[in-house]
């Protein structure tokens, strides 16, 4: 009878144990986000990503020619950013070239993170990099927050309505 009542004991504490050591979520500490108030502050992350480039290329004997990939830009933000890196590329004492040949790529993705439960609701990532054919050699991403009121900057124009007209006589 002891050893079916150690036995028992054993088998709950396994339970309890087992109970107790399952994750809790937790949010992250608090950190600062820099928040975008105008096209002012797409001009100074545009300077801070053609800084981090040129230090990725820190030790090379000449900066490499660099392309910025300007094709699929439809939001306005895309536009400019894009715009405004070619510039702090320049500044930077990157050639960059009109065209693709001979030159690395320079690609910047943007994802806008809508949300209705969180505080701020808007987010937008960018993620700048910097490729040949087969590689990547420089990448980074910043998170930036951005009012909502200004959501129009971040999303793509809506297509235009296709209007379909039957001809008919001849």
């Amino acid at each position: 009878m002891r050893t079916r009542n150690i036995s028992a004991a054993l088998a709950l504490a396994a339970i309890l144990a087992g109970c107790t050591s399952a994750p809790v979520a937790t949010y992250f500490p608090p950190s600062e986000q820099l928040k975008f108030q105008a096209a002012a502050n797409w001009d100074v992350i545009a300077n801070d990503v053609a800084k981090q480039l040129a230090s990725s290329f820190k030790g090379k004997p000449t900066l490499p020619p660099l392309f910025v990939n300007q094709a699929g830009k439809k939001t306005e933000f895309e536009r400019a950013f894009n715009n405004q890196l070619i510039t702090a590329l320049v500044s930077e004492g990157f050639p960059v070239h009109k065209s693709l040949g001979g030159a690395l790529i320079v690609d910047v993705d943007t994802q806008v993170v809508w949300s209705s439960t969180a505080n701020p609701q808007t987010e937008i990532v960018i993620t700048s990099s910097v490729s040949d054919s087969n590689q990547f050699l420089a990448r980074m991403t910043s998170v930036y927050y951005f009012n909502s009121s200004d959501s129009t900057l971040y999303r793509a124009p809506a297509p235009a309505p296709v209007r379909t007209f039957n001809v008919i006589g001849g």
